[in-house]
């Protein structure tokens, strides 16, 4: 039977009270208006619209109050390379190397785009949707990134958070007004990590496949694409993960059309090397000695430290890979690392000062090179070839005579002047040559004392002997140098006695030393070339005094067959040993080509002993190497004679 809607009636109110509210709350009362769960409803869509105009209002205010900073150039490594081609260091506060998007495949622009924005050549964006995406950031704190916001955020540093991502998608959309997208892609495959240190695609190829960014295939591709994602995983160390990545980049490569079905199914995963050793493992060993000698140049040429860490130069040296492999061998093979032995070679061709091979020792870097100014040695005997064409130059012959007898007193010296071993096979009437090639220590007293030991000094200065005991020869010369100077008691450098046997080499014509013949910006444009900045160069004796000076030494290379080269050449050798048991001992010599000096330091390995002590003749340890050297740099070289001797002068000696 119908309910009578008349009969329903209001439950009777309780005692002294209001009447009691019905349970039904969704219902409507003409009382108390809507229902409480559509208030709330009304309340929290006023709020979204609320937050939505703020965050319209910020994305507007961002847009609006955000400039597109200069776009920085990524720091790029400078790298150090042979003469005949090759690197062999690089400096760097990153390890990258900038290349044109024409040298990057389409297939591995396309695999990066497959794995961080497929969509990157259909997107534009206006500036009111890039102020709704920087509204939505502000309010949601983010959403996908694209390719030009990944790259905004790393080449500005762009941090987390909501306000950060808002500020990325607005300097992205003004990039993008500002830049083409193949500019864009440029820049992002020249900026990103790829992990194992290796930032830009150029350095990725070489740190997982050893091979030019030009020469991926699309599988070698497709795994550095996969890798940006997650740097930290490196291939090697999870496999069956890397491959899957792999597999979703060629897959998004079919999907986007840049990859047909029928390649997608040829792929194989390709071999993924393993990481090279760290980007600055040249610094060690020889190896690190030379290229801070490198970048000691660089510094003294024009470029600073700041240039040299990020500016992505390539120096063109001078140095041979041959000749610097040749001159390692020969120091390790006669003196053992890790020995009490240490050497130092430097190499030069007497016609042009470019310095051929440079072996400071085998510290590395950061530590003392043992060829440079900073570590001279008693240069010994090796020094008289100044004292003979000081000598010549005031008009002594080489064949003058001299007293060759040990035990010789002298006004200037403390105590009687001895030859080696008290040796006075020389006799009371030794020749200059003879005495050179003896190395007859009281005929080179009697020398330099009679020519004037300042004289025999400037005449080193002029050769290329630039410090005597770690000074200028200029302020040694205010503190007085004695006779003892054409002993060689004073200590110079292997670069500087280097220089000065180029000079030698060159009948008389300095050419001063250099490591570096050019230098590239990273577009590949020559910035700085050794023909164009003049070096300095003069004439420390006349021609026909180089013939002389050279004649005499040459007499010393052919009494010396331990140091044979199977060609003409010209040697000095010296040594000196101190009361404290440390030995220097040298071998200078040179070719009408290439001139070399060899120094041995500290405790002259078991070869060269001799009945017990320590022998440092130069023609032991030091003339190994020179030889060995000598021969391989040579090898392809053809022979060459040297002009016969002038035999100017007609002063006697002191010989009665």
């Amino acid at each position: 039977m119908p309910i009578d809607q008349s009969e329903i009636t209001d439950p009777a109110p309780t005692s002294g009270g209001a009447p009691t509210p019905p349970d039904d709350t969704d219902a409507e009362s003409p009382t108390t208006g809507p229902p409480r769960r559509r208030r709330i409803l009304i309340g929290v869509a006023a709020g979204v619209v609320v937050c939505l105009l703020l965050g319209l209002l910020g994305g507007w205010a961002a847009y609006a109050s955000i400039d597109l900073p200069a776009v920085p150039a990524p720091n790029e490594a400078t790298r150090i390379q042979y003469s005949d081609g090759g690197t062999f260091a690089a400096f760097a506060s990153k390890n990258r190397t900038s290349v044109s998007l024409g040298n990057v495949p389409e297939h591995a622009q396309d695999a990066v785009l497959a794995a961080r924005d497929p969509d990157f050549y259909r997107s534009g964006g206006s500036a009111p949707g890039a102020i709704v995406r920087a509204a939505r950031a502000l309010v949601t704190g983010g959403g996908g990134e694209s390719l030009t916001e990944q790259y905004v955020r790393v080449v500005f540093a762009e941090g987390p958070g909501r306000s950060a991502h808002a500020r990325t998608t607005v300097l992205a959309h003004k990039l993008n007004e500002r830049w083409s997208k193949e500019q864009i892609l440029k820049a992002y495959l020249n900026t990103v990590y790829f992990g194992r240190g290796a930032w830009g695609i150029q350095a990725a190829s070489e740190a997982y496949f050893r091979t030019d960014v030009s020469k991926l295939t699309v599988a070698q591709a497709a795994v550095l694409a996969a890798v940006i994602a997650d740097p930290k995983q490196d291939p090697r160390s999870d496999p069956g993960d890397a491959k899957r990545r792999w597999t979703v980049v060629l897959d998004t490569m079919v999907d986007r059309g840049t990859l047909n079905a029928a390649e997608r199914d040829a792929q194989e995963y390709p071999a993924v090397l393993d990481a090279a050793p760290r980007s600055d493992a040249w610094k060690g060993g020889t190896s690190g000695v030379l290229g801070q000698r490198i970048e000691s140049e660089l510094k003294k040429i024009g470029f600073s430290t700041l240039d040299i860490a990020t500016g992505g130069l390539t120096v063109k040296t001078t140095i041979s890979s041959k000749a610097q492999a040749a001159a390692v061998r020969a120091a390790s093979t006669h003196v053992k690392p890790g020995s009490e032995g240490e050497t130092a070679v430097v190499s030069i061709d007497p016609r042009t000062g470019a310095v051929r091979a440079y072996v400071g020792g085998d510290r590395g870097y950061g530590n003392a090179d043992l060829a440079s100014a900073v570590a001279s040695h008693p240069a010994g005997a090796s020094f008289e070839p100044y004292a003979l064409a000081t000598a010549i130059t005031q008009g002594y012959s080489i064949d003058s005579l001299w007293n060759g007898t040990s035990g010789q007193v002298f006004e200037d010296a403390a105590k009687p002047v001895t030859n080696a071993g008290g040796d006075s096979s020389c006799g009371p009437r030794c020749s200059l040559t003879a005495a050179t090639v003896k190395s007859v220590n009281t005929v080179y007293w009697a020398l330099t004392r009679e020519v004037g030991a300042a004289k025999v000094a400037r005449t080193a200065e002029k050769a290329g002997i630039r410090t005597l005991d770690g000074q200028p020869i200029p302020q040694q010369l205010d503190q007085s140098v004695d006779s003892s100077l054409g002993l060689g008691r004073y200590s110079v450098s292997v670069l500087d006695q280097a220089a000065a046997y180029t000079t030698i080499a060159n009948n008389g014509v300095y050419r001063e030393p250099h490591l570096i013949d050019r230098v590239l910006d990273s577009d590949g444009t020559v910035m700085w070339d050794s023909a164009t900045h003049a070096s300095r160069t003069g004439e420390a004796w006349s021609r026909s005094v180089g013939r002389d000076v050279s004649y005499v030494l040459q007499q010393a290379y052919d009494a010396d067959p331990a140091v044979r080269i199977g060609r003409p050449a010209a040697i000095k050798s010296g040594g000196l040993r101190d009361p404290q048991g440390r030995s220097d001992a040298w071998l200078a010599g040179y070719t009408p080509q290439l001139a070399t000096v060899v120094w041995v330091g500290s405790r002259i390995p078991e070869r060269g002993k001799t009945s017990g002590s320590t022998d440092v003749r130069g023609s032991s340890v030091p003339g190994a190497i020179w030889r060995d050297y000598m021969v391989a740099a040579l090898k392809s070289q053809p022979v060459e004679k040297f002009a016969p001797p002038a035999r100017v002068g007609d002063k006697p000696g002191n010989a009665r």
